[in-house]
Formats: structure tokens, C-alpha cells, sequence
């Protein structure tokens, strides 16, 4: 077992935020490959749909995504406030 705490540990690893951006422009060009390919012809009207639907399915992820990360932050604050180390 690690005599570390769990935020030492935290502190020392990679940010996830690094890998959020490449994550993202993977997603958008998969999702515009995939509606390109598989939804030509006569529904190429449901393509566009379907991308515009990903697009805001990833827009009120992103929001949601936001919401934690601004939660983390604040409890992160009230640790350093308190100068509570234990987590």
C-alpha cells in the first residue's frame, strides 16, 4: 500500500484535461465520417440531422462535463480553506 494520499497521487499523474481536446476532434471526425458514409443518397438530409444531433448531444455533455469539473474545483478550495490534507 502507497503511503500516499490519494490527492499526492492525483497532484503527480497526467491531467485528464490533456487528452480532452484530442478526445473531442476524434469524436467530431468520427461522428462527420460516419454520417458521411453510411447516410448518403437519399438520406443525406439525415445525415446532416444526425450530425447536428451529435453535435448538441456533445455541446450538453461538455456542459454537464463543466458542471463536475467547476464542483471539483470548489470542494478543492473549501480543502485548501479548511487546510484539510486528508484526501
Amino acid at each position: 500500500m502507497s503511503p500516499d494520499t490519494p490527492r499526492q497521487l492525483y497532484l503527480r499523474s497526467h491531467q485528464w484535461s490533456s487528452y480532452l481536446v484530442r478526445g473531442l476532434v476524434v469524436f467530431l471526425v468520427l461522428a462527420l465520417l460516419y454520417s458521411v458514409l453510411f447516410l448518403s443518397g437519399p438520406r443525406s438530409g439525415l445525415g446532416l440531422a444526425v450530425w447536428f444531433g451529435l453535435v448538441w448531444d456533445l455541446a450538453w455533455f461538455g456542459l454537464a462535463a463543466y458542471t463536475v469539473y467547476l464542483l471539483y474545483r470548489f470542494v478543492g478550495a473549501v480543502e485548501r480553506m479548511t487546510g484539510d490534507d486528508r484526501f
